[in-house]
């Protein structure tokens, strides 16, 4: 969040700034910046990766990509490429688009979030692209649509990411 909060700070123009993230990511181990990063870097509005050959790209923002960078690593699923958006307004088209370039038409792109179809960023993505996205296919791995953001019962919640994970590599 350090390049996020500079760049709120040097704008010469201050506008409302809102975070959203669970309290799990603060002290995750993978959730840190180099020293150099810290210094040298800046925000980043698309975090892309580039896999060769890869058969489909998994997007998503938030503390879900830790869970699917973790999935793959048990799956052992290298064909499957993950791109962070951590940005969704202003939309970054340019560096979405940008980083799908790499990946050859008609690669299926699957945005993956943990809350339910109706609600979180998936809600605005598919207003946006309708079924596809600069070329590629998209659709959606999520929770059934739901009243509520969450089940209420721990053990329903990890059946029900266990579900979604699965489902996202498949």
């Amino acid at each position: 969040f350090f390049h996020l909060l500079r760049r709120q700070v040097k704008r010469p123009i201050r506008k409302p700034l809102v975070v959203l993230t669970p309290k799990s990511l603060l002290r995750h181990p993978e959730v840190v910046s180099s020293l150099e990063e810290l210094a040298q870097g800046r925000f980043q509005k698309v975090i892309p990766e580039r896999v060769k050959g890869a058969r489909k790209v998994l997007l998503t923002s938030g503390k879900v990509y830790y869970d699917l960078l973790q999935k793959r690593r048990e799956l052992g699923a290298e064909d499957v490429a993950l791109i962070r958006l951590e940005l969704l307004y202003p939309f970054p088209e340019a560096e979405l688009k940008e980083a799908l370039g790499f990946y050859p038409r008609k690669t299926p792109v699957v945005f993956v979030q943990e809350e339910p179809v109706n609600q979180g960023a998936w809600w605005y993505l598919s207003a946006r692209f309708c079924g596809e996205i600069y070329g590629h296919p998209f659709s959606v791995v999520a929770r059934p649509e739901s009243p509520s953001p969450a089940v209420g019962s721990s053990k329903v919640h990890r059946e029900e990411q266990e579900a979604l994970l699965e489902e996202a590599f498949k």
